[in-house]
């Protein structure tokens, strides 16, 4: 894992000394990305240069170090990410004659890309990256990312110069881009706690689309080559779903997941895990078990606050698979502690509060290992989010019709969120419900709503004509047209898709890489292999779902390890207590952010309609989520 920097200016407007001190301020820039080397390269002409900053995992001698050039001199490759089935690749490179010198995952690449060609070598690659190849002889760059967006990639053009790289922070460096905010991605992030995929922070830098390559000619002319598309892979394959005994699935799956969980073991550095007691991290541990004449080292963090707190849970999983395993708990001083990193850890805005507890993890895990593997994506691709089945809840009355559910959804929310609070209060403590105003006319929202309604406002952090920028409205950035072009004839898969190409990339992979990336620390991801992701579209539905839960087939594989008491329990995710927080430990950091003047100063955010909410929150109302967007806006400001 890696940080890779680039830029190709269009004429020799400058210097090799110029172009040479702005690769280098935007390689430095990468520096926890890549602590344990770095590398520059500029071509002949002065108008090409690449960066590396190296966080050494395959290969740790010279012979692994980047930029490379291909033995045949005709390609330079600057790369981040983990490949693991380059020793296949390998021998069929060497069975027609091209011999690599070293044995990391860069060298592999670069000469099958020289051999067979960019686009063709990357149909081959299992695993996760980001890289940039240059072509000396024809002067053609590519710009590649993996299928599910896991590593980053960010690029800017203008008539003048290309910039690239795996942080938008680095082009920051080049004289003549402007920074200049953009407020279409300003209002995405508010909404959704994330910038979204067809943009950045900043005017005129996008992210390249996961599964794309973007080929540059040499007079700067390009087209996007979209390799691999989840949405195309997943129809095809639920066209060929042949109705087979079930065990006949179970069996072809547990194969593909032992198989991905081993491959991404491969390391010369030490190898670990994270473990939350959940079903995709206990199984991706229970299968790094199986396969070691170790214990492997698996880490995990708790909190005080029990309807947090899953750690107890991993720790059983841990004994019972008898893995050498490390729990700390977190308190809301350490909260406070890691809070104050998070503006210089995103370079974008980016306001999952669960970032919170993954520094931590991450921070916990580095002092034993460079290396851990998690089990995010399991969520997207075998249908466990609890919203699948909001709408199939006996509580979401589907027994009636729309309009009954509208009804009684205004009737709720004609009682107000403090009458509510107040109402609580007064019942006997076993029937007590914390913050039930909020849940209320959630609740209200829910029930009133249709499953597409019902997702979008899942999906949305910020909902309704509110007044918090000074300049527009908040924009709406899920694609409703998606929604109603209906692919599949349920629901649940159509949600299981658009999680995969939106919240999976930009949120949950983002929040890991930056997280992790920011203390030097790789994380794999083993269930987003792009083969268990077609064969789990090829899966009869009755086998990913029921009426209440999903991942079925992952229950019964981890049921082969592990007992189902120490599993089967209701989804809890991997929270904070945030809004307890904020109005404690982190009380005065957020009010130094919320100010009004410190608000007043980014021209952005109507601070009088913030300081309301503030207050609001202070008294006893929920507003967390929402709080927490801005708050992260206004740290993300104070770092840039």
């Amino acid at each position: 894992m890696c940080g890779i920097s680039g830029l190709w200016v269009r004429s020799s407007s400058l210097s090799r000394v110029e172009l040479e001190n702005i690769i280098n301020c935007m390689t430095d820039a990468l520096e926890n990305r890549g602590p344990d080397g770095r590398g520059v390269w500029i071509d002949n002409n002065n108008s090409l240069a690449l960066g590396h900053r190296r966080l050494a995992i395959r290969d740790l001698s010279e012979l692994g170090r980047q930029p490379m050039l291909s033995s045949c001199k005709q390609l330079i490759i600057s790369y981040n990410g983990e490949v693991y089935n380059t020793e296949e690749i390998k021998r069929e490179l060497e069975a027609i004659g091209r011999w690599c010198k070293g044995h990391s995952d860069t060298e592999v690449i670069l000469e099958a890309c020289a051999e067979w060609g960019v686009e063709q070598t990357v149909k081959k690659l299992i695993g996760m990256f980001a890289f940039a190849v240059w072509n000396i002889k024809s002067r053609e760059l590519y710009l590649v990312r993996d299928r599910f967006g896991i590593k980053p990639l960010y690029m800017y053009l203008n008539s003048r110069v290309i910039l690239f790289g795996s942080e938008v922070k680095t082009f920051k460096y080049y004289p003549g881009f402007q920074s200049e905010i953009d407020i279409d991605a300003v209002s995405s992030f508010l909404k959704h706690g994330y910038v979204a995929s067809n943009c950045s922070i900043y005017k005129g830098a996008v992210k390249v689309k996961p599964g794309s390559i973007i080929k540059f000619n040499s007079d700067f002319t390009y087209k996007e080559i979209i390799y691999w598309d989840a949405l195309e892979e997943a129809l095809r394959q639920k066209q060929s779903i042949r109705y087979r005994n079930a065990s006949d699935y179970i069996d072809q799956m547990e194969k593909l997941i032992n198989n991905a969980v081993n491959i991404t073991t491969v390391s010369d550095v030490p190898v670990g895990a994270f473990l939350s007691g959940g079903i995709d991290s206990s199984l991706v541990v229970a299968i790094m078990q199986s396969s070691s004449i170790k214990r492997i080292r698996t880490f995990s963090i708790g909190f005080e606050e029990t309807s947090y707190n899953e750690a107890n849970y991993a720790k059983e999983i841990a004994q019972y698979l008898g893995t050498d395993h490390t729990e700390a708990y977190m308190t809301s001083t350490q909260g406070l502690s890691i809070v104050e990193e998070l503006g210089g850890v995103y370079d974008e805005p980016f306001a999952d509060s669960s970032q919170i507890p993954t520094l931590f993890l991450s921070k916990l895990t580095r002092q034993e290992v460079t290396v851990a593997l998690s089990g995010d994506g399991g969520d997207e691709i075998f249908a466990g989010y609890d919203r699948y089945f909001v709408h199939n809840s006996p509580l979401m009355l589907p027994f009636l019709n729309q309009k009954l559910r509208r009804i009684i959804g205004n009737n709720i929310k004609k009682i107000d969120k403090r009458t509510w609070d107040v109402i609580s209060r007064s019942m006997p403590s076993k029937l007590k419900i914390t913050n039930l105003g909020y849940k209320a006319h959630r609740y209200a929202d829910r029930v009133s709503a249709n499953p597409i309604e019902t997702y979008l406002k899942n999906m949305m952090q910020w909902q309704g004509d509110y007044n918090l920028l000074v300049s527009k409205e908040i924009s709406n950035n899920i694609d409703r047209e998606a929604l109603y072009n209906r692919h599949f004839n349920n629901y649940i898969e159509e949600f299981q898709l658009l999680d995969t190409t939106d919240y999976l990339p930009n949120d949950i992979l983002t929040k890991v890489d930056r997280a992790s990336m920011a203390v030097g620390l790789e994380v794999r991801v083993p269930l987003l292999d792009h083969r268990i992701y077609s064969q789990a579209w090829r899966l009869p539905l009755d086998l990913k779902v029921d009426k209440k839960q999903g991942k079925l087939i992952l229950r019964k594989l981890l049921n082969e390890y592990v007992p189902e008491h120490l599993f089967q329990r209701p989804k809890m995710g991997f929270g904070v207590p945030i809004g307890q927080w904020l109005r404690t430990s982190l009380r005065d950091w957020a009010e130094s952010l919320l100010d009004q003047r410190s608000i007043q100063k980014n021209e952005f955010l109507n601070p009088d309609y913030i300081q309301q909410l503030w207050k609001a929150h202070l008294a006893g109302d929920n507003h967390e989520y929402l709080l927490w967007n801005v708050l992260m806006f206004q740290a993300w400001l104070s770092k840039r």
